[in-house]
C-alpha cells in the first residue's frame, strides 16, 4: 500500500512539475516585445519590433545547458511600418557553433547573409516589411546551435537582435563616402 501511495505521489509530482527550460530567460530590454516558447534544449522566441533599434534577451546558464549545448530559433516580425534593410543577432557570453537556416515569409528576398562565432546577419531587398525566420520557428528549416563552452552554472549570456535605424545607415554611407573621397584625394596628390 505504501509503495502504491509513493508511486502515485511521484507521478502527481512529475505531472504538475513545469517543463524544463533551456537556460533561464531573465527578460528582454529594448525596441521589441518578446515572447518565449523555449523548452528543455531550445531557445525559441517571437520578437515583435515596434520601433527600429535593438532588443537584448538575457539568460542565466543552467547545469543542463552545459551537457549538450542549445538550439536557437526566432520568428521576427516587423510591426514598425518601416522596412528593415538588414538584421543582426549578436551573442555575448556564448557562440554560434553551427549555422541554421535564415528565411523570410517570401514577400522579400534575402540578398546577403552570413555568420561568425558571435554574430549572424541578413540583408533584404526590397526592405523587409513582414517577418523573418531564424532557424525553424515554424517547423521547417534548421535551428542555430549555440555553444556555452567555458561557461559555468550561474553565468549569464545575451542575444541581441538589432535592426539598423535609417539614420545609422545614412551615417555609415556618409562615412564610406568621406573615406572614398579622402582616398581619391590622396591618389590625385601623388
Amino acid at each position: 500500500m505504501k509503495l502504491r501511495q509513493l508511486l502515485v505521489s511521484l507521478a502527481a509530482a512529475l505531472a504538475t512539475a513545469g517543463a524544463a527550460q533551456a537556460a533561464t530567460f531573465d527578460g528582454a530590454t529594448g525596441a521589441a516585445t518578446v515572447t518565449s516558447y523555449s523548452d528543455a534544449s531550445t531557445l525559441a522566441f517571437d520578437i515583435d519590433f515596434t520601433s527600429l533599434g535593438a532588443v537584448t534577451l538575457n539568460f542565466t546558464v543552467e547545469a543542463s545547458d552545459l551537457t549538450g549545448g542549445l538550439s536557437f530559433n526566432s520568428l521576427v516580425r516587423n510591426l514598425t511600418g518601416l522596412g528593415f534593410s538588414g538584421l543582426t543577432f549578436t551573442l555575448s557570453g556564448a557562440t554560434f557553433s553551427a549555422p541554421g537556416t535564415l528565411a523570410t515569409d517570401g514577400f522579400q528576398a534575402i540578398t546577403g547573409q552570413g555568420f561568425d562565432g558571435h554574430q549572424l546577419w541578413a540583408t533584404f531587398a526590397p526592405a523587409l516589411t513582414t517577418e523573418f525566420h531564424v532557424g525553424a520557428p515554424l517547423g521547417s528549416g534548421t535551428d542555430w546551435a549555440i555553444s556555452l563552452a567555458g561557461a559555468q552554472v550561474g553565468d549569464t549570456f545575451t542575444i541581441t537582435a538589432a535592426v539598423p535605424e535609417p539614420g545609422a545607415v545614412a551615417m555609415l554611407l556618409a562615412g564610406f563616402g568621406v573615406v572614398g573621397a579622402m582616398a581619391r584625394r590622396r591618389r590625385n596628390q601623388a
